[in-house]
């Protein structure tokens, strides 16, 4: 046999065992190679890796698979930070022998990764390699180390899922990417793109930029563009364009262009569904960051929005646009908003710091301010606000007037309203955080003079309105607070003290008219009546709700009505449904006084009087449950004669049982007697109601044509 022969034989045979072994080799879990990369793993990160099963090839390439790939997280071998189904390198051979380790490909499929931040601010992103052992630590005694890089040439990720859940920022999310793709990560350009699929969303992205192995390019170029689209339909563009020196933090330098653009906010749900964003649409921005080292500047920037809903947050609030303009990073960013709140158009401009300025605040807002000049404009009047804007102290001149404030559905509405004063704060970011109104007193110092040329509320009017506010140390006091309404000077004082644990309040009426709902909403009962209530009186209370102070109140008030209305129906109730009334009932006076003391209102005087209704009593109202204890006396005039029962009123103030009560002698009774209902008990009520306060008086009795029975008929409004 000849020599080329022999040597053909040798090298088939070769080959063949060869690819025997690779064939066993594929079919055989390689442990021993399996052993090694989880205990390298481990030494580098400090988690535990599993590999269930791990395969290596050798023709016609060489290649390692491994399925069933978990990271655990730290801690935890419970939950894993990452897993996959499966991961495949591809490894080149030439480069070994210029000590260069290239994956030329490395696949994953399915994978899964999940961030997580806990309450602390621990995260699980952050690795603590084991220590090496002396042993490993002294290089071997013969020969010298060789130094190997290692290069991944492309990169594929397929089927996979980041998930997100801080616990210190109560936020989470989920982003699943159908498909990621980098290549020619071993050249000067290396590329990516990136699908990312949700619901009716999807994300594609496409970049470049400079060489990453094995050594970072010291200046890196950046190009990433980004396409939104939902159903199909292009939702926004993004993109970021420049240069970045890499190195050390101090030898940074950042030269990149940004910018984009969104239809419509809410878009972004497709991926985000549980965020529960408003209605804004036309979004754009774009800037320039720059800067060395520290912290990347913006360098200039521009943010506008069109129609921007804040209802879900703020109700009846409408951004009409909004536009934020810095043209350099030391010039003043330029505010201008437009939009409504509560029907009242309003407006918002000025300057806020500058574009350097709001980076450092953003970095590290406690150690930061910035300077601010804002006017809130109503039409051609506006209140400006001038000062400084801190982290932790802020303080403002306020000063200005607005024709026209609407402060809410069933709220106030004032016209010509005026305001001066200053205020300040240690704890800006604080009240960013939680703006309740007991944290605004604690945290503010205010002294404010408040005034408006009218006032409207529920059908009421004042004109005349001011008011002198001093917040300080944890306590507001608006005294006095003066208006004139209803014919008479109205005064009160309020005081709010949250200088201990429980807020406490305290209101004074000397007096105050008010719409009765409105008082009626106050206690937390049902009313019967309608009209404008005459209070007088002083509540003190301590909660932080409106039960807790309904339980806690403490003090006098007395309530007065004059030419008001009552429903038939409770009127018929107090007959015993005997007389029928189909109408609202005028009513000549109502009073009452009472005692609030542990959760209840002790009633000691409680009158009304109408053309041929009249009653008097006292009892008891709860006023969180607002059940009733009454015992009410009251009187029908019937033609120039009178009937008079004794009536126990139960229930609730929104379900009032009324049934006839007993006298000292267990037994029901009626009186009746002689009474043509021209005796006025109005002066006397009213009087203790209003603790001998002057104040309106109802109309003289009506003396009207016809017989008696027609005129009380009339009265009772079965007839005209």
């Amino acid at each position: 046999m000849r020599l080329k022969t022999k040597l053909g034989l040798l090298a088939g045979v070769a080959i063949v065992l060869a690819g025997g072994g690779c064939v066993i080799s594929a079919t055989q879990d390689a442990g021993w190679l399996r052993t090694r990369i989880v205990s390298a793993v481990e030494k580098k990160t400090g988690r535990h890796l599993t590999i269930d099963q791990l395969h290596v090839w050798l023709l016609p390439f060489p290649w390692v698979e491994a399925q069933g790939v978990h990271l655990s997280d730290p801690g935890s071998d419970a939950h894993d930070m990452f897993s996959a189904a499966s991961v495949r390198v591809r490894l080149s051979v030439l480069p070994l022998f210029q000590h260069r380790v290239v994956f030329s490909n490395v696949s994953i499929s399915q994978p899964q990764i999940m961030l997580h931040r806990d309450e602390d601010g621990q995260s699980n992103w952050h690795f603590n390699p084991q220590q090496n052992t002396p042993e490993e630590a002294t290089p071997a005694a013969s020969g010298g180390r060789v130094n190997w890089d290692i290069v991944v040439a492309n990169l594929e990720l397929t089927q996979g899922d980041l998930q997100w859940q801080d616990e210190l920022k109560h936020r989470s999310g989920e982003l699943p990417v159908e498909k990621f793709e980098a290549g020619a990560l071993d050249t000067d350009a290396p590329s990516f793109h990136l699908d990312a699929l949700k619901n009716k969303g999807k994300l594609s992205v496409d970049g470049q930029t400079g060489r990453l192995f094995p050594h970072p390019a010291t200046q890196m170029p950046v190009q990433i563009k980004a396409a939104f689209s939902v159903d199909g339909q292009p939702a926004g563009l993004a993109h970021i364009d420049g240069t970045l020196t890499t190195g050390e933090p101090e030898q940074r330098e950042y030269a990149l262009r940004f910018g984009g653009s969104l239809g419509q906010l809410q878009a972004v749900q497709a991926f985000f569904p549980r965020a529960g964003l408003p209605h804004a649409e036309n979004i754009s921005v774009n800037g320039m960051i720059g800067g060395k080292a520290g912290i990347p500047q913006l360098q200039n920037f521009h943010i506008h929005t069109g129609t921007f809903d804040l209802r879900p947050y703020k109700k009846d609030v409408v951004l009409e646009h909004l536009t934020l303009d810095a043209a350099q990073s030391d010039s003043p960013v330029a505010l201008d908003l437009a939009g409504t709140a509560e029907g009242t158009s309003l407006g918002l401009k000025g300057t806020v710091g500058t574009a350097e300025q709001i980076m450092t605040w953003l970095h590290a807002p406690a150690e930061s301010s910035m300077p601010v000049s804002l006017t809130l404009t109503d039409s051609d009047a506006g209140v400006h606000f001038t000062g400084e804007l801190g982290g932790q102290h802020s303080a403002f001149d306020i000063q200005g007037q607005l024709k026209h404030l609407a402060t809410g559905p069933s709220q106030p509405v004032f016209d010509g309203l005026s305001v001066k004063g200053h205020v300040e704060t240690d704890e800006t970011l604080e009240l960013t955080k939680v703006h309740s109104f007991a944290n605004i007193v604690r945290n503010l110092t205010a002294q404010l003079d408040v005034s408006a040329a009218r006032v409207a509320w529920a059908g009421q009017s004042w004109e005349a309105l001011s008011a002198h506010v001093v917040n300080n140390n944890g306590r507001l006091v608006a005294d006095p607070i003066q208006a004139r309404g209803s014919g008479l000077q109205q005064s009160a004082r309020f005081v709010y003290d949250v200088t201990q644990e429980i807020p406490a309040a305290e209101l004074s009426a000397h007096p105050v008219v008010l719409p009765l709902q409105v008082v009626d909403a106050w206690m937390g009962v049902q009313s019967w009546l309608k009209g404008e209530a005459f209070v007088v009186g002083t509540v003190s209370a301590r909660g932080r709700d409106m039960s807790a102070l309904r339980q806690t109140a403490a003090g006098h008030v007395g309530i007065s009505v004059v030419d008001g209305k009552v429903g038939s129906k409770i009127l018929s109730s107090l007959t015993m449904n005997k007389i029928p009334m189909k109408q609202e009932v005028s009513v000549r006076c109502f009073g009452t006084h009472m005692q609030l003391a542990d959760g209840v209102a002790t009633i000691d005087l409680l009158g009304l009087q109408s053309r041929f209704l009249s009653l008097h009593g006292h009892g008891t109202v709860n006023l969180n449950t607002t059940d009733l204890d009454l015992h009410l006396a009251p009187t029908l005039m019937l033609a120039g004669n009178s009937a008079e029962s004794d009536v126990l009123v139960s229930g609730s103030s929104y379900n009032p049982v009324i049934k006839m009560e007993p006298n000292s002698s267990g037994r029901y009774g009626l009186t009746i007697g002689k009474n043509d209902g021209e005796d006025d008990s109005c002066p006397a009520l009213l009087s203790s109601a209003r603790e001998g306060e002057a104040g309106p008086e109802p109309a003289p009795p009506a003396k009207e044509k016809g017989g008696k029975v027609m005129n009380m008929l009339r009265g009772l409004g079965l007839f005209h």
